[in-house]
Parts: C-alpha cells; structure tokens; sequence
C-alpha cells in the first residue's frame, strides 16, 4: 500500500504525489500476453494480486499551482467493485487532501488530463449544495488532448453540457477547457507533450527546475514489467504510437536522471542497466 501522499523537491518546484485509492490488480489486468507467449519466470506473478495506487499530481512553482489527472475513488472504485481491496477504508477525498497539504481548491491555476479515461479526470467537477454540478477549481483551466475529447469513447453522459451531469461538458460551459494539439508550453519549464499510444491523444508533463526533471507519465506505463518490455500492453492500446511514445520518454528520463510518476505504479525513475532498460522504485 502506497503512503496517501509522498511529497518531492524537484529543483524549485515541490510535489505532492496523493494516492486517492489503492485498487486489486494484477498484470493480467493490465497487460495483454498470450498465456503461451509469457516467459516461464513471469508466469505465475502474472497472476498475483497487488495493490495499485492511484496518483494525482500537483506541482507548486513560482506563480503556479497545477494539478495533473484529478481523479475521485469512490466514482471510479466503488465498494462493490472488484477492484476494491476487501475490507479497505480509502484515504480522504483529493480536495481534502490537497487543503489538509496546504492546497486551496481556488487557487489551481492549471490542471492537467492526461488521457481520456475517467480515471484520470473523474474529479474535474464537484456536486455543489444545489445538486449542480461546477468546476472543482473555478480558477484553473483544464488542458485536454483534442483528440481524446472528441473521441467517439467518451461516454455522451460525460459530455453532456447539462449541469446536472459529472461532466467535461461542464468545463466547456464554464469556457475552463483548452484542447491541446500535440506538444504545448504551459509556463517556462512546464510542458505538456503529446505521447500517444494508449489513447489517441494521451499525453504527458514534463516540468524542469534548476537541473532536475519530473515526468508525470498517466497510463504510459502501468506496471513496472511495461518499462522492461515495452511492447507489452492493455489490448485497447495502439501498439505503434504506444511502443514509439514509451521509448522517447523512456530515453528522454534516463537521460535527465527524471523522477517518473505513473497513474498507478509506484513513483521512481526508469535506469540503463548494462543494454537493459528497467524501472526502480524511489
């Protein structure tokens, strides 16, 4: 089970890494290999259950507070689900966490969905005392993939302009939503990069301060045995663009020594080990 949340100096800037939840998973789950084709030495943990985190990300620089993939366990983990861990009381919910860590909801400047999945957006908006949903930071503007937006897998309930829905059609009726076409500068430092493969418009932040980087990576990775073999997958990802988007970031963080942030594996860095390439927990 991961800390609720880990926090982290990178160069000026200062992360809080909040797990919302931790989910059961297994590599099955989230890998797609043929039974026949698994090396022996993998087969049986191919099997075993782990509990998995589920980060969000916020980033406090200079003149800037952004949020990377604002999620909600309970919408997304319901206690009938299979996925929640027998007997598991979650953490608190993430605006609770995020003021308990200092954080004021209002003063978000920038939040950041790194692909389609409800997962990865799923507290964007908030059920106010009149049952109307609104922006869960009225002050932000949200940064979304056009791509993933117009995406025909996105549910019409999710998109539906009507205030009473949980929705991204709440964020465009409040006029917080910007599309994003490929790469795009946020503020000095901050860069949101297009990184496609296991959504069409799934993309990625990079964030540099004083010599050090970070890379909150969403669903690029989901477990540590896709970093080792990166043409091992979910089956709805697109192989192409997935294996592509992975080796450039994968060789862009080895060389700046970056700390790496996945939706749900544990934080740490992705190392040249002799003519292998590997992930190591921090």
């Amino acid at each position: 089970m991961e800390k609720d949340v880990r926090v982290c100096q990178v160069g000026q800037a200062k992360i809080l890494a909040i797990n919302i939840g931790d989910s059961l998973a297994t590599i099955e789950d989230m890998v797609e290999i043929p039974v026949n084709e698994r090396p022996p030495e993998y087969d049986s943990s191919f099997r075993t259950q782990f509990l998995a985190p589920t980060w969000s990300i916020h980033i406090s620089i200079p003149n800037a507070s952004i949020l990377v993939d604002p999620n909600e366990y309970y919408l997304t983990t319901p206690r009938d689900s299979q996925y929640f861990p027998t007997n598991y009381s979650p953490p608190p919910k993430l605006e609770d966490q995020l003021i308990m860590n200092g954080v004021k909801p209002d003063d978000v400047t920038h939040v950041v969905i790194t692909h389609r999945h409800f997962d990865h957006y799923a507290g964007v908006t908030r059920e106010d005392k009149f049952g109307k949903y609104v922006p869960s930071f009225p002050n932000a503007k949200y940064f979304m993939a056009r791509l993933d937006r117009e995406s025909r897998n996105i549910p019409e309930s999710l998109i539906d302009p009507d205030e009473k829905n949980r929705s991204l059609g709440v964020l465009e009726r409040s006029g917080l939503l910007e599309l994003v076409e490929g790469n795009r500068e946020l503020l000095s430092g901050v860069e949101i990069i297009s990184a496609p493969g296991e959504t069409p418009g799934h993309q990625i932040l990079r964030v540099s301060s004083d010599g050090h980087t970070l890379y909150c990576v969403g669903d690029l990775f989901h477990h540590s045995i896709e970093v080792e073999h990166p043409q091992w997958m979910a089956s709805w990802a697109d192989p192409h663009t997935n294996v592509k988007s992975r080796e450039a970031v994968g060789k862009a963080a080895i060389r700046e020594n970056a700390l790496v942030i996945a939706g749900h594996m544990p934080i740490g860095r992705i190392v040249q080990d002799g003519d292998k390439i590997r992930w190591v927990d921090s």
